[in-house]
């Protein structure tokens, strides 16, 4: 399997065309307590944007300002081009809460129907047979929702969103308390939709769903966008552990200006965002320092790992 390594081409070269989603210097405050500082990103049409970051990063306040749902305190969002308030980009949207509710004493057909009459869809019956063929409900359209699992809830969350046959998706935490069985049911759904061309603002803190369905990863921590980057399974990141003694802090220092981020602790010596062909310029640098080398092992970096050294550094990239 190729693990994606980020590339920064998603937050320099603008689309050609307009975006389905603008986002130009976002703040939002709740009284004091400043949730958003100022973000500022695109999504062109087609692209599925995994949202990361830890709880309380701003991830829902982003994506309810988004919607309308919220107004920002300052900067401007804007959906196909129109302010997300609008009844034209408010048809052209669907969103799927964190946690949804619904009552318990409704089948998923009448709470569907219900939805979809809200909506003004005219033909409710054939949005509603859709929407559960493409969440897999077909077979519980007359069951109480009362009766539902969390996952059956999570994908008519997902149905719902779909009424109306909306351009771009957002998506709050679809796989949040899914047990295994239920994240790759909900998996595979978000990969059809991409595949049907939906755009899809995703938030998840499961770090493997987002590499398996997501085009691009923004990062956020404390309000601000830390990371935007392409997933780019074509050029895989290395991290390579070298077992090394009498390394000297020069040979550290020279590694860390080839842009490489290594940590050493002897006898191991890890060394991080190396590209493929480039362990012979590591072990070059080695030798040029005398250092004594016994052992070199390879493994690809998995989001996980890049996630984890973009928290480390705490905002340096932006």
């Amino acid at each position: 399997m190729n693990v994606p390594t980020l590339n920064h081409a998603a937050q320099i070269a603008p689309p050609a065309e307009e975006p389905a989603l603008e986002v130009d210097g976002l703040v939002k405050s709740y009284g004091k307590v400043v949730a958003v500082r100022g973000i500022s990103f695109l999504v062109p049409k087609g692209q599925v944007v995994g949202l990361l970051g830890p709880n309380g990063a701003g991830k829902s306040t982003t994506i309810k300002v988004c919607l309308g749902l919220t107004r920002p305190t300052r900067g401007v969002v804007r959906v196909f081009g129109s302010t997300p308030v609008t009844a034209e980009a408010r048809r052209r949207m669907g969103y799927s809460p964190e946690t949804p509710y619904f009552y318990p004493f409704l089948t998923a057909e009448e709470i569907l129907a219900f939805y979809a009459g809200l909506q003004g869809i005219e033909s409710v019956r054939a949005s509603v047979d859709r929407v559960l063929r493409a969440t897999g409900l077909e077979a519980a359209r007359s069951r109480k929702v009362g009766h539902f699992s969390k996952g059956m809830v999570q994908r008519l969350a997902v149905a719902q969103s779909l009424l109306g046959d909306p351009e771009i998706l957002f998506l709050d935490e679809p796989s949040s308390g899914l047990d295994p069985e239920g994240r790759l049911e909900m998996r595979q759904i978000i990969q059809e939709l991409k595949q049907s061309g939906k755009t899809i603002l995703l938030s998840s803190h499961i770090l493997s769903d987002i590499e398996a369905v997501c085009d691009r990863v923004i990062v956020i921590k404390a309000g601000r966008i830390v990371a935007d980057r392409l997933l780019n399974n074509e050029m895989p990141e290395l991290e390579v552990e070298v077992e090394v003694r009498a390394l000297p802090e020069e040979a550290l220092a020279t590694l860390r200006r080839m842009g490489w981020n290594v940590h050493y602790d002897e006898p191991r010596l890890s060394v991080m965002n190396l590209q493929p062909g480039q362990e012979p310029e590591l072990l070059s640098v080695l030798a040029e320092h005398r250092a004594q080398v016994y052992q070199l092992q390879r493994k690809q970096a998995t989001l996980e790992d890049i996630y984890m050294e973009i928290m480390r550094k705490g905002g340096e990239e932006q």
